[in-house]
């Protein structure tokens, strides 16, 4: 747990390059809606798809991939833990302004 909210810590500071994505809503960032859409077991293509970009994998979550997201709001954060199969283990994130 502790590893975990070190990472989040990290990431939270992280600067993020963001792939949009093809008709994006919400392109290069991710709003309340398209997080609370991506559930645990899906696949990182199809939560990119949701969040209309890639993320930035933070290399913190070994033997997992943990990825980094920017939100549609001045600041915050959000993260996603994947499976090395590329399956979506969990989630969080912090809503600011």
């Amino acid at each position: 747990m502790r590893r975990l909210a070190a990472a989040i810590l990290v990431a939270f500071t992280a600067t993020t390059v963001a792939v949009p994505m093809a008709q994006a809503d919400t392109p290069r960032c991710v709003s309340r809606h398209e997080y609370d859409r991506v559930t645990k077991g899906m696949t990182m293509t199809k939560v990119h798809k949701i969040f209309d970009t890639a993320g930035s994998e933070t290399g913190l979550g070994a033997p997992n991939l943990l990825y980094h997201y920017r939100p549609c709001t001045k600041q915050g954060l959000v993260q996603v833990v994947y499976s090395p199969r590329g399956r979506m283990l969990g989630k969080s994130a912090h809503w600011f302004g």
